[in-house]
């Protein structure tokens, strides 16, 4: 063993150290004593760290199943939550089509408040889909407000990233309409609360004669109206004063109807027997004269010159026709061309051929005196088009419209491309084409159709 006092090596017999002497069997017992020291230090320590690694097992196991039940709960609440999701969506979306379906239907009933409530209440629902704004948006439009129109639609183009075609339609129509000249609600003088069919002023009727505008002055106010394939006259208020019949018609009697029953200006009957035929005139393009028809198949030769400044229906008579003061001559003597023309104050006719003017009241009386005067124009439609030549047939105003009526109190009705307004003698645009239709003027005012009832508005 080596001495614990010089470190020198001794036989393990020794009992003192050969270098210094020291005893080396005290340190011998010194030795064991130590070893059992450290053996029963060591094991203890070896029992506290058991001790210590089973309580941190245990700590450990109880934690996996603290984290296991949390994991559990996490991936439930996950999966509750998904499925909530999906069903309220599907819910909303349900209750979305519901109410974009329910707005449709109020606004194809013109219940346009209703509408625009419910579409809000979608918009509400489902903020970033498109047809609810566009619902909201015409509601708006019907309602007359259509800068609440386009405030709807802006708001829709912030929640909606890319609009659809139909959505960015609705907005460029919307601008137009923004754009677009408004009526003057303030104008109508008796509301346009009338849902009479078409209305026709009997000013049309007297100004083609006017040798009658005086015989019946107070016919003027007055117009004829068609509903449900029936007639009757109004007053310039609306008040009916010939009841709904089978047919009322304009003659030199006045008024009458289709029993030949003649009315006075408050509805009354006169008690004599009207009649629907006034003579007419025909222009045979051979012969280059003109005939009078007395509507009763007597035909007379008429001087040119006194029929300067009208319009005539053109025919041409079977060769041998001979006019001897007055004969008798069936309608089988001549052949209309359906064309008009137009004879000048110099006496010669106009080289252009007119169209068959449509009738623009009820029925044919402009077929039967072919007068079509207005107060300095007169009225011709050519190539399916109407417009105003002079008595020179200068063209005052180029055939354009679609339908048009005789210049009263300066001013004429006419129409184009769906929608109508009124004109000066110059052709100037005096009211905007908002109306869907418009009549002659009497006094300033007319009978105009407007969001399709017909109400009398104030053009001056």
């Amino acid at each position: 063993m080596f001495c614990e006092q010089c470190g020198t090596k001794n036989e393990d017999t020794s009992i003192f150290c050969e270098n210094c002497g020291a005893n080396l069997d005290m340190q011998k017992s010194n030795n064991v004593n130590s070893s059992v020291d450290f053996k029963v230090e060591k094991q203890k320590n070896i029992s506290q760290e058991f001790i210590q690694n089973k309580e941190f097992m245990l700590k450990e196991k109880k934690k996996s199943k603290t984290s296991l039940f949390i994991v559990i709960a996490v991936i439930l609440v996950a999966v509750l939550g998904v499925g909530g999701f999906f069903g309220v969506n599907a819910y909303n979306d349900k209750k979305y089509s519901d109410l974009v379906d329910t707005g449709n239907k109020y606004l194809e009933e013109l219940k346009y408040q209703e509408a625009v409530d419910t579409f809000i209440l979608a918009i509400d629902i489902k903020p970033k889909k498109e047809p609810a704004y566009i619902g909201a948006a015409d509601s708006y439009i019907g309602l007359g407000e259509p800068e609440k129109a386009k405030e709807i639609l802006e708001k829709g183009k912030q929640n909606i990233q890319l609009p659809d075609v139909l959505f960015e339609e609705k907005v460029k129509e919307v601008e137009i309409i923004i754009e677009t000249p408004k009526i003057d609600e303030t104008k109508f003088i008796i509301k346009n609360d009338f849902d009479f069919d078409k209305v026709y002023p009997l000013i049309n009727y007297i100004m083609e004669n006017k040798y009658q505008e005086e015989q019946f002055s107070d016919f003027k106010g007055l117009s004829f109206v068609t509903k449900n394939g029936q007639m009757a006259m109004i007053d310039a208020k609306g008040n009916i004063l010939i009841p709904y019949r089978k047919s009322l018609d304009w003659c030199m009697e006045g008024v009458v109807d289709e029993e030949h029953t003649s009315y006075n200006s408050i509805g009354e009957i006169n008690g004599g027997y009207g009649h629907g035929g006034f003579g007419r005139y025909m222009y045979d393009m051979n012969l280059k004269i003109v005939i009078y028809d007395n509507s009763q198949n007597e035909y007379t030769i008429q001087n040119i010159s006194e029929c300067s400044g009208t319009v005539i229906e053109a025919v041409k008579f079977k060769e041998g026709t001979s006019f001897i003061n007055q004969d008798n001559y069936g309608p089988d003597m001549y052949t209309s061309l359906n064309k008009y023309v137009y004879i000048k104050s110099d006496g010669t006719t106009s080289e252009t051929l007119y169209d068959y003017p449509e009738i623009v009241t009820p029925k044919s009386f402009f077929d039967d005196d072919n007068c079509f005067y207005g107060e300095n124009t007169i009225l011709l439609k050519k190539d399916n088009k109407w417009g105003y030549i002079d008595k020179m047939e200068n063209i005052i105003i180029p055939f354009q419209y679609d339908l048009a009526f005789q210049f009263s109190n300066g001013l004429a009705a006419v129409k184009k491309d769906g929608k109508a307004g009124y004109i000066n003698e110059k052709g100037e645009t005096i009211i905007d084409f908002f109306f869907e239709e418009t009549t002659t003027p009497y006094n300033g005012t007319a009978w105009v159709k407007h969001n399709g009832k017909w109400g009398v508005y104030k053009l001056s």
